[in-house]
């Protein structure tokens, strides 16, 4: 037998070693296949030149890890955590170094398993295998029963032979992640999207929308040691964002909305926005004198005044019923026992969208005088992709926020004839401010409101309009596209979040919808853009009795 026919007898010898070393690092068998292929060819097509190969296990080795490297640059080279074992701690001359590497691959894959078990199973593992404690000295220290230690290190023996037998890469969640924007409604001492700001917290979540995980599931999709992943899980169920099911499995408890599912939606609504506006528009035209007389305040033009009156008409549309009793029903589906307070919540996926949210904020100052709404303002800086001069002026950096000063507002309502001049330093400061800010003006040495203050002995006129019989065709239409909303989201929800149905089809309607509005009273000339340095005009303040 000639040096070449040697040759390669040992690479035929060495192949399955090669295809394990490939399967260890590829993201498939198909992948696999392909890679100890192109590694066998190449060594083929270099025997067959003649090429002198003085150590045949390094050169096959080399070869390995030259095409190894050329797969990770083309197929996963955003992987920055996947590493290339060059050298083996543990000397061994009967040990080819294919055979090395394939052991030391063996030890990774017992470190990641070790990995997926809980800490109590883990800490006996390292204390009876790594410092060679005694079970009895281990029961001792963590203060169980020897029976119990025993039993658990059975346990451990059997859950480590299931995971090398599984050979399980991880998850693409653990490289690819996908980024999530929250949306809240309502509200309590604990914050849901304080739990969810994380990309790990978003997509472990996703991995449990409408499929039941274990922890051990959820460590080997993310990619991360499992006690980790119980102190996330632990979080994320005590702010009632995941659940389990009957075979104690955990849920994501929450709406995630992908962005195929939020463009289809915003297609929608964009296609019957002018049914809807239409309906708005008509009733604002009719009745804004009426919302005139409501206005005690005599700096605010008609262009101003007409601003609030369509904020405050559309919001009474979006969130009130036909009737009282109607509206009452709506319920919220999270409260937490310990920190009190109720919310609806959802996330969507975060893409580039020429649509951007509107948001509100209310507010009641400290001591209870009054009541006050920064009715809309855009939940981005800019709107791209639409064309409208009345949308720039209620961006979010300029329009009615929660840097307004609410418990001066009530100070101020209840001290209506207080100067100017006679205010002490810090009151004065406080009032400068808002100055500044577009709130308040001085004129003559009195402090005016530059925003919307209602006249409050006729303010109960306005309380009775809000379900008035001229109101419901736009009511009836809101309700019209978000059953329609719903209908979507019936498709691709699992079932047991259908109780959210109602809170996403709304919360997609009034978000989305405002702008629409906006747009609909530019175009039929009842408002202007106001370019001030504040813009005031989408709020209005009312004492609470």
């Amino acid at each position: 037998m000639n040096e070449k026919e040697q040759l390669i007898e040992q690479l035929v010898a060495q192949k399955d070693k090669v295809f394990f070393y490939c399967v260890k690092r590829c993201n498939s068998i198909i992948d696999a296949e392909d890679l100890s292929q192109d590694i066998l060819l190449d060594i083929m097509v270099n025997i067959n030149k003649g090429i002198k190969i003085e150590n045949f296990d390094y050169y096959i080795w080399q070869i390995c890890k030259n095409h190894y490297s050329k797969y990770v640059a083309r197929i996963v080279k955003d992987r920055d955590n996947i590493m290339f074992v060059e050298e083996i701690d543990e000397p061994g001359n009967e040990l080819s170094s294919l055979d090395k590497l394939i052991n030391s691959e063996k030890l990774a894959m017992i470190n990641a398993a070790i990995k997926l078990l809980s800490s109590d199973y883990s800490e006996i593992l390292y204390s009876y295998y790594i410092e060679d404690r005694s079970l009895s000295f281990i029961a001792e220290k963590l203060n169980l029963p020897l029976g119990t230690v025993k039993r658990r290190l059975f346990d451990i023996r059997n859950k480590l032979k299931e995971y090398l037998k599984m050979e399980r890469l991880n998850g693409r969640k653990a490289f690819v992640p996908k980024e999530y924007e929250t949306h809240r409604s309502g509200g309590a001492s604990l914050n849901p999207e304080e739990y969810t700001y994380g990309l790990i917290q978003q997509n472990l979540l996703m991995h449990s929308y409408g499929n039941p995980c274990s922890l051990e599931d959820y460590s080997l999709e993310m990619g991360i040691s499992l006690p980790y992943i119980e102190n996330i899980v632990d979080s994320l169920e005590h702010a009632t964002l995941l659940i389990k099911d009957e075979n104690g499995k955990y849920l994501t408890n929450f709406i995630m909305v992908d962005k195929n599912i939020d463009q289809k939606v915003l297609k929608l609504v964009r296609q019957r926005a002018k049914e809807y506006t239409k309906l708005i528009v008509e009733y604002c035209k009719k009745h804004f004198n009426d919302w005139k007389v409501l206005v005690n305040n005599p700096l605010l033009d008609d262009n101003k005044l007409m601003w609030s009156y369509m904020f405050n008409t559309n919001r009474k549309v979006e969130y009130l019923d036909c009737t009282k009793e109607e509206t009452k029903k709506t319920m919220r589906h999270h409260s937490h026992i310990v920190e009190g307070g109720s919310w609806d919540f959802c996330m969507s996926e975060a893409y580039d969208s020429e649509i951007k949210n509107f948001q509100i904020n209310e507010c009641i100052d400290g001591n209870g005088v009054i009541g006050l709404q920064g009715l809309l303002y855009p939940g981005q800086r800019k709107i791209d992709g639409i064309n409208s001069e009345a949308l720039k002026c209620i961006r979010w950096d300029n329009s009615a926020n929660w840097d307004a000063d609410f418990e001066l507002f009530g100070y101020l309502l209840k001290n209506k004839n207080i100067k100017y001049s006679d205010c002490v330093y810090t009151l004065k400061s406080a009032v400068d401010n808002m100055v500044k800010e577009n709130y308040l003006r001085i004129e003559d040495d009195t402090i005016k409101f530059n925003f919307v203050l209602l006249d409050f002995e006729k303010a109960t006129i306005n309380k009775d309009d809000e379900y008035s019989t001229e109101l419901i065709p736009a009511k009836q239409k809101r309700k019209e596209i978000t059953n329609e909303i719903i209908d979507i989201f019936k498709d691709v929800i699992p079932e047991y979040l259908y109780k959210d149905l109602d809170y996403i089809a709304n919360s997609y309607f009034v978000a989305n919808m405002r702008q629409y509005v906006v747009m609909a009273f530019e175009e039929e000339g009842l408002i202007k853009p106001v370019n001030e340095n504040r813009f005031v005009y989408n709020m209005f303040c009312w004492e609470r009795k």
